[in-house]
């Protein structure tokens, strides 16, 4: 029941939040700005849907305790690869237009950077201001600082 959970959430509702950038406004972009625009998303998560990123965190621990197999995970995996395809796409885009690092590796970088902001996320939503200092900063404005670096770091 979990794993058909977590492929219904990615397949009706995070994929759906992507489903964007197949609009014709965002054919005129080079790849560095689709890049940073769906990079974006993640901003528009945390801030409407902060009960999917904690259902994902706690799914992710439920895969973790519960020793669930690669194999069991195919179907939640397929579902994901939309979101994949989508960043690799804006890559491969700059990459031949020339606003992206020729020499970038997609796949590292997609890892890094989709789970760097899926835990920030998830610590800002799950664990919020633990100390007086973590006040100081909004979470959307932590995220887009994520954002902003991945972005210069791809030039």
């Amino acid at each position: 029941l979990a794993l058909d959970a977590a492929t219904y959430l990615w397949e009706q509702e995070i994929n759906i939040l992507y489903s964007n950038f197949y609009e014709e406004t965002l054919k005129n972009l080079n790849g560095k700005d689709k890049l940073n625009t769906v990079l974006n998303v993640f901003i528009d998560i945390y801030l409407n849907y902060p009960e999917t990123m904690s259902f994902l965190e706690n799914f992710d621990n439920y895969i973790i305790k519960e020793n669930i197999s690669q194999e069991q995970l195919e179907n939640y995996e397929k579902s994901i690869i939309d979101t994949k395809s989508i960043i690799c796409s804006a890559l491969n885009e700059g990459k031949k237009d020339g606003s992206i690092n020729k020499d970038l590796n997609n796949d590292l970088f997609y890892i890094t950077i989709t789970h760097s902001l899926m835990s920030l996320s998830q610590k800002l939503i799950l664990r919020g201001s633990i100390l007086k200092s973590d006040k100081q900063i909004s979470g959307d404005k932590q995220i887009k600082l994520l954002i902003d670096m991945a972005m210069n770091y791809i030039k």
